[in-house]
């Protein structure tokens, strides 16, 4: 087997550290071991969270393509069944059903095989956004008036204004997503949704943060969003409060040079009130594993981008996973009483 997977380096197809990744694990040389360890790995560094079991056949191996190659791994394996494969990753040591308090490089959960820290990701990062959302304490009248004020009603428009319904659900929600293209308006809701937030706080302003991906990223958000809040009608007090500067996640977060440590986590969160994300398409499943995690409690989090653009360049497309099973994130009566 060890040959074979030789030949799929020599084509590109698997990497030598996949190889090396899975004979670390694979002490006796069980080449159906061999093969899935070596694929997860090659999986994973192609930006894939975990390898769907369902894949391991022959006519899949490699998307298909590069069927002779295939055809000598699937005969050097002695072409298992689906239950062989289960039982083989049963009773490795390596692997785990992922509620086992034993630590294990490979999780496999529900037909998925993951590397222990994709699973452990994931599973943070949908607990985050599957959890039951806390009662945000808000005057509703006095909610409905600034909205008014920032959306104004055009007579001659009788649809739904998708603006100010977004920004009623990000002030009302501690976790809020605006999804949409080009042109759709994003960076000016998200300014309106800023002064929304201060002009309904009398005494402590709330410290708003902005961050970004990649530097120019932040640099676009700075200089739009900056753009977006000279249009608005705030005063010099109000205007005090609005941030001034984007920055990478990575800076937000105090990450260390050549190091996956970060300065802010569980632990020591970030200090800050409202957290805008801007392309948070880009933002792969492990920075926002650790964004998540250094975000105090108490905080509101939009997160801005195009589900359908920017996909990131590491594993796992978070906001368009998330944008699949998100709704309106208002009830309705609520909504119809907050955009009257």
């Amino acid at each position: 087997m060890i040959k074979l997977l030789e030949q799929a380096i020599a084509q590109n197809l698997l990497r030598p550290l996949d190889l090396r990744f899975a004979q670390m694990l694979v002490a006796d040389e069980n080449p159906i071991l061999l093969f899935i360890f070596a694929y997860l790995s090659a999986q994973t560094g192609a930006g894939h969270v975990c390898l769907p079991l369902n894949i391991i056949q022959q006519d899949k191996l490699f998307d298909g393509r590069h069927t002779e190659l295939s055809q000598a791994i699937w005969q050097k394996m002695a072409q298992p069944s689906a239950k062989e494969i289960l039982a083989e990753l049963n009773q490795s040591e390596c692997v785990n059903q992922g509620h086992s308090d034993l630590p294990s490089p490979i999780i496999l959960d529900n037909g998925l095989l993951y590397l222990q820290r994709m699973w452990r990701y994931e599973e943070l990062v949908a607990q985050f956004f599957r959890q039951e959302q806390r009662v945000v304490d808000i005057d509703e009248n006095q909610l409905t008036n600034v909205l008014n004020q920032l959306f104004p009603s055009v007579k001659t428009h009788a649809e739904t204004n998708w603006q100010k319904v977004a920004a009623a659900v990000a002030i009302t929600s501690p976790i809020s997503i605006i999804s949409g293209g080009p042109g759709t308006g994003k960076t000016t809701t998200v300014a309106k949704i800023l002064a929304a937030f201060v002009m309904l706080t009398a005494n402590e302003k709330p410290i708003i943060q902005l961050a970004a991906p990649t530097g120019k990223a932040a640099a676009r958000l700075t200089e739009s969003l900056g753009k977006a809040l000279a249009q608005l009608a705030l005063s010099e007090e109000e205007l005090k409060w609005m941030p001034d500067q984007a920055q990478t996640i990575h800076r937000l977060l105090g990450a260390q040079p050549e190091s996956q440590q970060v300065r802010y986590h569980r632990d020591n969160p970030l200090q800050l009130d409202i957290l805008v994300i801007d392309e948070a398409s880009m933002v792969d499943l492990p920075m926002m594993a650790r964004l998540i995690e250094a975000l105090p409690e108490h905080c509101h989090v939009i997160f801005l981008g195009d589900k359908d653009q920017l996909a990131s360049v590491e594993a796992g497309a978070v906001l368009g996973d998330i944008c699949r099973f998100a709704d309106q994130g208002l009830a309705n009566a609520v909504l119809s009483r907050l955009i009257a």
